[in-house]
């Protein structure tokens, strides 16, 4: 007698399991894949996608809405196009004073980036300069605009390297 109360007591389970499995699918399928009342923008994933990181082409202009400066990477004609109709601005070259002197743009001045942090606030006092920054192709112009940004200067812009740069240089000065 106890052997069918039990099999009668795990047959009537069975069915509870399976419905319950079986719900547990259906969900996941229903937050992945729309239903016929649902349009896409209503339904939940299981795991949030990963946000992109911002691209320099892509990322916001002098904050991001919280009062935090970003970094900005612009082509070399759109540095250009600023230095044409800007009336004042800071072309900075962060690379090695030897570099600077081989060949530089006309009106550059020299912080190598690995110095930006002991000399910038003398060298460039007010915070909210245009500042359009460069390097050799690009990498110490990152580091050096990001840490201008890291100390409070709003409105840096990278343009990359002076191997970019198609237009005049000054040489051997």
């Amino acid at each position: 007698m106890k052997k069918l109360i039990f099999t009668i007591f795990l047959c009537s389970l069975c069915p509870l399991v399976l419905v319950a499995c079986n719900n547990d699918s259906a969900q996941d399928s229903q937050s992945q894949s729309p239903t016929p009342e649902q349009t896409p923008e209503q339904t939940t994933k299981q795991t949030p996608e990963p946000t992109p990181e911002p691209t320099p082409e892509t990322t916001p202009g002098p904050a991001n809405g919280d009062g935090e400066s970003v970094y900005r990477r612009i082509s070399a004609e759109d540095a250009h196009q600023m230095m044409q109709e800007a009336d004042e601005y800071i072309l900075l070259d962060v690379r090695r004073e030897d570099e600077f002197v081989t060949e530089h743009i006309e009106g550059a001045i020299l912080i190598p980036y690995d110095e930006i942090e002991n000399r910038a606030a003398d060298e460039m006092p007010e915070k909210n300069a245009l500042i359009l920054i460069y390097c050799r192709s690009g990498r110490r112009s990152e580091i050096a605009a990001n840490e201008l940004l890291g100390m409070g200067y709003t409105n840096v812009y990278d343009f990359g390297g002076i191997l970019d740069w198609p237009f005049d240089t000054v040489r051997g000065q």
